[in-house]
């Protein structure tokens, strides 16, 4: 089986690219940030030259006349665009599958998903095949994939990445989401880090009137104290993967972070999921065409599923219901500012589980294991949502394996416009952790097994 996480190469033009970059060192021009490093783009983002798909058939955009502006600032750093990445249709599942291009697999097993919806870049990363990802991230897009796949990915503080030039459905928009990010993933979280430096910053318009200067990080470990997170009733963690983080955080504590044990006062993971749902719909229900949101305003009496059920109200709903939301929304924003008063950062599962296997039941309707009992897995999301909700940033480094060697990942939370010292725990994290193993289907892995089956 191949992993099929590139569908959309340009791996001629890149080798060209790359050759004008080392000629470029040769002749003694100063490199840029991210001279000549080979990155991929999610199929969601626009790439001067090549189509847009969105995971659809035929593609959202046939041919894009322009890069993306955050594609045009990683290009203009240096980095060489290897091709584009697998998604699921709209950017809208947990897993990468559609029809024109069909399934992504994980390079830890083939038989287990990537995530998504940025899973086929978080699989190129993985395996190797490149060093960075251009994705999104609307309610976990690529911090979800990074931790099935044992890569870090950043979900940067709402707004400080422009998102002209990405593509969340059907149509074009020139209004900017609420919720939705651009970011990276990478093998490191130095990678991530080089990324971000480059990506964040006013559009062209917004330039007119401000510039972006962030606080900086604060040392690590330092003396200012980290809250520990690690279950919820709602989303209980597996044992494996709970237990994991907190050998990993007894490690942490040991090389000088100080932990304890603290959530957010009064945070009811049920209701903020419900929350988010209403949140996310209401930015959804936009793009539908008239006669899918007339089906879903009759799906919406039925009571026929309690998931899909939820979907369709969520769709439908009241411009007073979505308003109450967003007051709801900015309550949460101010208890959150007034935690990180307290607390420098938060650390706390990414997903309940490791990568599940690949499943072709709908969204609405596919259900996972979660404490032993059967869930929606729409549930499944519920560590990802703080951040989304809230627009606050948030990066995953690997934290480990289970033990049926599946990784893991741990993620570090901040306050708004406190990215780099998000950055700057992770990647202390990923120090005291130490090396990770490769997965097995990937270039080293390849070249050990000498697997027959090696694709892009």
């Amino acid at each position: 089986m191949q992993l099929n996480a590139v569908v959309v190469r340009r791996f001629a033009t890149a080798r060209e690219e790359a050759t004008a970059a080392d000629r470029a060192l040769r002749d003694g021009h100063p490199p840029g940030l991210l001279h000549g490093l080979p990155i991929t783009i999610k199929d969601a983002i626009d790439l001067a030259g090549l189509p847009t798909s969105c995971g659809a058939d035929p593609p959202v955009a046939p041919q894009s006349t322009i890069d993306a502006l955050a594609v045009a600032r990683l290009r203009a750093a240096g980095a060489v665009v290897l091709g584009k990445t697998n998604l699921p249709l709209y950017a809208s599942d947990f897993q990468t599958t559609n029809e024109p291009f069909g399934t992504t697999a994980n390079p830890w097993a083939l038989d287990r998903t990537p995530g998504g919806s940025s899973g086929g870049g978080a699989a190129a990363i993985a395996a190797g095949f490149s060093a960075a990802e251009l994705g999104s991230d609307l309610a976990g897009s690529l911090r979800l994939p990074a931790h099935f796949c044992g890569v870090c990915a950043l979900k940067p503080t709402h707004g400080l990445v422009p998102l002209q030039g990405a593509r969340f459905g059907p149509g074009a928009l020139t209004r900017d989401r609420e919720l939705a990010v651009l970011g990276p993933m990478s093998r490191d979280v130095s990678g991530l880090a080089r990324l971000f430096e480059v990506l964040a910053g006013p559009g062209p318009v917004e330039a007119r009137g401000w510039s972006l200067k962030l606080p900086d990080a604060m040392p690590c470990p330092g003396s200012r104290p980290v809250a520990l997170w690690l279950d919820d009733p709602f989303c209980p963690p597996d044992p494996a993967v709970r237990e994991g983080l907190a050998s990993l955080a007894d490690r942490l504590a040991a090389a000088g972070l100080r932990l304890a044990g603290a959530g957010p006062a009064g945070f009811d993971a049920q209701a903020f999921f419900e929350l988010h749902c209403r949140l996310m719909y209401g930015e959804l229900c936009g793009e539908l065409p008239d006669d899918v949101f007339a089906w879903q305003q009759r799906r919406a009496s039925q009571r026929k599923h309690p998931v899909a059920d939820r979907l369709a109200r969520g769709l439908t709903q009241s411009h007073r219901d979505w308003l109450a939301a967003r007051e709801r929304q900015a309550t949460w924003r101010l208890r959150f500012e007034a935690f990180f008063s307290e607390w420098r950062l938060l650390l706390c599962p990414v997903a309940p589980t490791v990568a599940p296997p690949h499943d072709s039941t709908r969204l609405e309707l596919r259900e996972q294991p979660l404490g032993g009992q059967p869930a929606p897995v729409l549930q499944h999301m519920s560590w990802l949502l703080p951040a989304s909700t809230l627009g606050l940033p948030a990066a995953v480094v690997p934290a480990g394996l289970d033990p049926d060697g599946l990784p893991y990942g741990l993620q570090v939370i901040g306050p708004r416009f406190a990215d780099r010292d998000v950055l700057a725990m992770a990647a202390w994290i990923e120090q005291v952790r130490g090396p990770m193993p490769e997965p097995i289907w990937s270039d080293a892995g390849y070249r050990s097994h000498a697997r027959p089956d090696h694709a892009a």
